[in-house]
């Protein structure tokens, strides 16, 4: 039996009270006239949607950049939708499609090309021709930082993977990923590229480690690093950003996502604080996952999460510790590390008795046999349950301890004041949401 079996039933036994449950076009002739569009089913513009999907379609055949005038027409098309369903819709798209674009320009341009789309600056851009490469960035309390890439020669083969961002302290960065998939309707998928940022609460080195995959020699994994002020981080990296953690015991880590979020991450449903975990899609419909202070899971449709604090936050988070995790690398806290290594150790120590156990009893030919297989088992399960109270429960009490202190702090700040985000990202899912049903 694996050793994390028995660590629910010993840590059950012992009554801690934390457990160990779960943790966006005008005149050009290729594409129409965005501005003169009739409407459509639900009364969206025919015009302005056949557009975008002319600009799909375009992207798809061939690897050109679109002309300038028709995605600047498809925007300013948006625009003067105002903030209907629909404009907002065609904003986010615009704007995807203008960083889709800003690569195929020009590899040299596009960094600086795709800041300016996004509103921000660029803090740094690099090409990456190793497997593996780090990169770090000199974090400015108050700012987040969004890395966006694109490999030279994109096709099916080609795959990138950005590490989590690492700093000491590890609470003092709230990460998140974001969708990068847009789905074009009449053709294939259209991808964003990679895109893994974070937001920082103290000036310090941040590194994340690049991971590609192509074949050949000769590709490369061209990137940026596009910053914000939080106060001015873009709508469109907000609307989909999904906050995550590195440690999952490690509570600092969780308070910073309550304490200093994410803009745009936390919302209310019927007045209780949530944090965004998971989101339909651009075009993919309204629904969101996510969790509460006590880290149940949830899902809800967007329109029902609000970003407008209530006067009287509904708190009624339980201390629950999540589930924490067995691999050292994966932590980021000195208890949360010896837990893991704890966990390891005892794991590597029984592990192999108890499979025996269990093929022995298996392939048993006798009664006996069954029985002195039993007998063995049951006692490797009372060996490795003292062996576990003895080492690794105490440390996770401590654990839990912190757990709650930290909990029950960012309680009081909410029942206080509850957070307000200076992004109204939970507005725009729900009105994107509600175009994209009628564009279907």
């Amino acid at each position: 039996m694996h050793i994390f079996l028995l660590r629910a039933v010993v840590l059950a036994a012992l009554g801690s009270t934390a457990g160990c449950g779960a943790v966006q076009f005008g005149t050009h002739s290729r594409f129409g006239d965005a501005g003169r569009g009739r409407p459509g089913r639900g009364g969206m513009n025919v015009g302005i949607e056949n557009q975008r999907r002319a600009l799909f379609n375009a992207l798809h055949a061939s690897e050109d950049a679109l002309p300038a005038d028709g995605l600047e027409s498809y925007a300013t098309a948006a625009n003067d939708l105002g903030d209907s369903p629909e404009g907002a819709f065609h904003r986010y798209y615009a704007t995807g499609l203008k960083v889709i674009n800003a690569w195929r320009v020009s590899l040299e341009s596009g960094p600086m090309a795709i800041s300016t789309v996004l509103g921000g600056h660029t803090s740094s851009t690099g090409v990456v021709k190793a497997k593996h490469q780090d990169i770090t960035v000199q974090a400015k309390a108050g700012n987040c930082y969004t890395v966006i890439t694109h490999f030279a020669t994109p096709s099916d083969a080609t795959k990138v993977e950005i590490g989590s961002f690492s700093t000491t302290p590890s609470h003092s960065i709230q990460r998140f990923r974001a969708a990068t998939k847009f789905e074009a309707f009449d053709k294939g998928d259209l991808h964003l590229g990679s895109l893994h940022g974070f937001c920082a609460s103290v000036g310090a080195p941040v590194t994340a480690t690049i991971t590609v995959t192509f074949p050949g020699t000769r590709n490369a994994l061209h990137y940026v690093v596009v910053t914000h002020e939080r106060a001015n981080f873009p709508l469109f990296l907000a609307t989909y950003a999904v906050p995550y953690r590195v440690d999952q015991c490690n509570a600092e880590e969780w308070a910073s996502l309550w304490r200093d979020p994410i803009p745009g991450s936390i919302g209310y449903i019927s007045g209780e604080p949530v944090l965004g975990s998971a989101f339909d899609g651009p075009g993919r419909g309204t629904w969101m996952s996510y969790r509460n202070m006590s880290a149940a899971e949830g899902r809800a449709q967007y329109p029902r999460v609000v970003q407008e604090p209530p006067a009287k936050a509904n708190l009624r988070a339980k201390i629950v510790l999540p589930t924490c995790t067995e691999n050292p690398t994966r932590t980021t806290t000195p208890d949360t590390k010896r837990l893991a290594e704890c966990w390891k150790r005892l794991d590597r120590m029984f592990a192999p008795r108890y499979e025996a156990a269990e093929a022995a009893k298996r392939d048993a030919p006798t009664i006996g046999a069954l029985r002195a297989a039993e007998g063995r088992l049951a006692a490797i399960r009372r060996e490795a349950a003292a062996a576990m109270a003895a080492q690794c429960a105490p440390i996770h009490e401590r654990v839990s301890k912190a757990w709650e202190r930290t909990v029950n702090t960012v309680v009081d700040s909410y029942a206080d004041k509850a957070y307000a985000s200076p992004v109204q990202r939970f507005h725009d899912l729900a009105t994107i949401g509600e175009a994209q049903v009628q564009v279907r």
